[in-house]
């Protein structure tokens, strides 16, 4: 299987903002349930 540099990029591309994405969602919610803890809420 073959790719194109411009096939390769996207999938990087792709790579990158999803688990950019998904490394801001995680990063929310242990800010969130930490915070709760400190407070003890």
């Amino acid at each position: 299987m073959t790719w194109s540099r411009r096939q390769f990029l996207t999938g990087v591309g792709v790579l990158a903002a999803v688990s950019g994405t998904a490394g801001r969602v995680v990063a929310k919610t242990f800010e969130y349930q930490w915070g709760a803890l400190r407070h003890g809420a």
